[in-house]
């Protein structure tokens, strides 16, 4: 997609816009697949542990279970980080694409299927911004409500 705004500068009302927009999309998609790879290397499985270190003594095992809760805190932190950037990567993407929708002289010179499809992707990337938001405000709500279920 960048490659074809750049070929076409009469391509919508803010080509530069969409072009920023798509580049940082890139960024953060790919960003998001290396912060997941992150999180993954901080993922200890009790069965890893005794893998690792065998049959410990009572000590041991709370030792254990201690570096397990530090690792599980650093794969949350860069789980997280994975999650928003692909979240700000599908954003970006999203709102690129009624930039690149939007005539040079406006929707009024556009035809109605034009029209519907800016409505169309103005829609999706408001209704994903309420989504992200969303489950950031709320998603520990909804799954402390689904565990009383």
């Amino acid at each position: 997609m960048v490659v074809f705004v750049l070929q076409s500068e009469r391509l919508g009302r803010h080509p530069n816009l969409a072009l920023f927009l798509l580049v940082a999309a890139g960024i953060s998609l790919i960003a998001s697949v290396q912060l997941t790879f992150w999180a993954r290397r901080w993922l200890v499985t009790p069965s890893e542990l005794t893998m690792w270190y065998g049959e410990a003594s009572p000590e041991r095992r709370e030792m254990m279970r201690l570096e397990q809760r530090v690792s599980l805190l650093r794969h949350n932190r860069w789980n997280d980080r994975g999650r928003w950037a692909y979240n700000a990567g599908i954003i970006c993407l999203l709102g690129a694409i009624p930039f690149l929708l939007e005539p040079i002289g406006g929707l009024g010179h556009a035809t109605f299927m034009r029209r519907a499809a800016f409505g169309l992707a103005v829609t999706s990337v408001l209704a994903e911004i309420i989504w992200v938001l969303a489950t950031a405000l709320f998603s520990e709500r909804w799954d402390n409500f689904a565990s009383e279920q």
